[in-house]
């Protein structure tokens, strides 16, 4: 049976190939087949890290829900952390040392004469978070040991955490209300 080179008129050789022959695909390829590109693995990973870093821009300039804002619970748990930090700033300094607060937010303090010295900058109430406090000065002795049990109620939509100082110890613990 012989075989024609679709659309062209070639010469046969004694063979009955035409001139073409080395020119053909492979049996059971077709043109299309021979130009397919397949994605690599780095290629995929790196398009899905594009779309994972836009989502994460669109989420933080559409504000989804409470996403790129503190809750109440971070708060709480970094008014614990700056408490602890307190302490230690008052037992390596062997100076007493007092978280203050006041209507939006606390600043560090270092008690000094004649006035008192702040050792961190203010740091504001995120907005949507309110409360309650024991004393607008959580303060500690050089011992560690906190003059006061202190304790700040902080709460939003409905979700309220506990933040205390133990009086004799000045641990600080955090716990949901």
């Amino acid at each position: 049976m012989t075989q024609r080179c679709p659309g062209t008129v070639c010469r046969r050789d004694a063979t009955d190939r035409c001139s073409h022959a080395r020119m053909t695909q492979p049996v059971g390829e077709t043109p299309r087949m021979r130009f397919v590109r397949a994605m690599t693995l780095i290629e995929v990973i790196a398009v899905v890290a594009i779309i994972g870093i836009v989502s994460a821009v669109v989420l933080m300039r559409v504000g989804g829900g409470s996403f790129g804002r503190p809750s109440v619970k971070a708060f709480s748990r970094q008014l614990s952390v700056d408490l602890r930090y307190t302490r230690s700033m008052a037992i390596t300094q062997k100076v007493n040392h007092y978280l203050g607060f006041d209507s939006s937010g606390y600043t560090i303090f270092r008690r000094d004469t004649p006035s008192d010295v702040v050792v961190n900058p203010r740091q504001p109430l995120p907005k949507g978070v309110g409360g309650s406090i024991s004393a607008w000065n959580f303060e500690f002795e050089p011992s560690g040991a906190a003059l006061a049990g202190y304790w700040a109620n902080l709460s939003s939509s409905g979700v309220t955490y506990r933040v205390e100082v133990i009086l004799v110890t000045g641990t600080t613990t955090v716990r949901k209300l």
